[in-house]
């Protein structure tokens, strides 16, 4: 997402109209401060007519973001889902790739064990992963269907892969709670709930493009994360993964 957006946005032009664009898809029509993000009152504004530069309009904050400092920041919106990329560009699909997943490798439950989540096209999620804080490593390890990769193997590997990237993730994790140090502590602990950082790390581990179709409280709306040979989707609602299944699989 950082490359994509750098690629992209470099003059001070440029950077303003990405900045009107992301404000139309964030909720409340705002960015929110790095240091006070969960705080509506916070709100990054434009700082600079000769230069892009963005500081927080709250008096008692002012925070202060470089053009550099934020597109970290917009890319770690993006991977917590706060902000959406997809209207600039970045992960878009045809309509048939997203509309038909993958054919799903692990066997298929009967339908009374499924719930519909959709009717065009008709699609179903699972109600068999535990609730248990690793929900996105064990629906992820099961759409895989790779013999021996388990979802504490797929844990250990994203942690793994994370901690031998660290200048790619530290920016994205700079407000965990013990910065990147924290964070690789709590994902390598089992029943601690994997964000989008690390899942971005599981997708790069296994080389997989990813399509999340995440349920709102608007409705629903699909999300990529990775690049890699192998498609497979998964469920999101309300912080808990599911396996997700086409009505065509369904017998």
């Amino acid at each position: 997402m950082l490359s994509f957006l750098r690629e992209r946005y470099s003059t001070t032009s440029q950077l303003r109209e990405l900045l009107k664009e992301l404000r139309k898809s964030a909720p409340g029509k705002y960015i929110p401060c790095r240091i006070h993000p969960n705080d509506s009152t916070h709100r990054l504004q434009l700082h600079s007519r000769a230069e892009f530069r963005l500081r927080c309009g709250e008096r008692t904050c002012h925070n202060g973001l470089a053009a550099g400092e934020a597109l970290q920041w917009f890319a770690k919106l993006a991977l917590d889902g706060r902000l959406d990329l997809g209207r600039l560009g970045f992960g878009t699909t045809s309509e048939n790739e997203t509309l038909n997943p993958s054919q799903s490798k692990f066997r298929i439950p009967p339908i009374r064990q499924l719930l519909q989540i959709s009717a065009h096209p008709l699609l179903y999620r699972t109600q068999w992963v535990p609730g248990d804080g690793n929900c996105m490593f064990t629906a992820f390890s099961i759409a895989l269907g790779r013999k021996g990769v388990t979802a504490k193997v797929a844990r250990t590997e994203a942690v793994k892969y994370a901690r031998e990237n660290r200048d790619f993730f530290s920016p994205f994790v700079a407000d965990y709670k013990g910065g990147f140090a924290g964070w690789i502590k709590d994902m390598a602990k089992q029943g601690i709930y994997g964000n989008h950082p690390i899942l971005q790390a599981l997708c790069k581990v296994y080389d997989v493009r990813l399509q999340v179709l995440k349920q709102t409280h608007t409705g629903l709306e699909w999300m990529e994360v990775g690049d890699g040979s192998i498609s497979m989707e998964l469920f999101l609602f309300n912080e808990h993964y599911e396996n997700l299944v086409s009505g065509a699989e369904v017998g």
